[in-house]
């Protein structure tokens, strides 16, 4: 190609971009805001109900399926293989993936890494999945490793405040409220 025809395809492509380019702003303002009122959408709400197919790699993982169908055994060797901010991304995608993720949370030493995480889930978790979380939070919060490395004053801060948002919540059961008190302690506790 010589240099005349790519210097024409430059001018062509900048050509496009400066008539494109008044327009996008508008574009993505409207996207990424709330009826243009500059507050970005909420996120949707977190489930761990469904039995959706799982997605590639865990589909085809023989440590994931045997986790998903077996027992503590099953998923602490999951667990010895990921880390726990892998086994968050899986937890993250709800249904029977993240619940597979949730059990076999307890089982990740380093599970105190993705406290602040499990926390922010809990503000935006259905009625049915905020229960496993907070059973998983107030877990690892009362039998996981501590160190100095595993401290983190903000992710306890975080924590806490979420913990009080959702006992001062009307529609939270009972249940779940004790867990969120109990979780709120074994953080004050420390």
């Amino acid at each position: 190609m010589t240099q005349s025809r790519r210097n024409l395809r430059l001018f062509k492509a900048v050509l496009g971009l400066m008539l494109v380019a008044p327009v996008l702003p508008s574009c993505t303002r409207q996207v990424s805001t709330s009826e243009g009122d500059g507050v970005p959408p909420d996120p949707p709400p977190f489930s761990l109900a469904g039995d959706a197919p799982w997605p590639a790699p865990y589909a085809g993982d023989p440590l994931w399926l045997e986790a998903a169908r077996g027992d503590d055994i099953d998923r602490a060797r999951l667990a010895q293989g990921e880390t726990a901010r892998m086994l968050l991304a899986a937890i993250e995608r709800g249904g029977s993936l993240g619940r597979t993720a949730l059990r076999t949370l307890e089982f990740a030493a380093d599970r105190l890494d993705i406290q602040a995480d499990l926390c922010g889930l809990a503000l935006r978790a259905e009625a049915t999945s905020l229960g496993p979380l907070l059973e998983a939070l107030l877990e690892a919060l009362s039998n996981a490793p501590r160190n100095e490395e595993t401290e983190d004053a903000r992710a306890d801060a975080e924590c806490l405040r979420v913990f009080t948002q959702l006992q001062q919540r009307p529609n939270v059961a009972s249940a779940d409220r004790d867990l969120a008190q109990g979780a709120a302690r074994r953080i004050e506790a420390r």
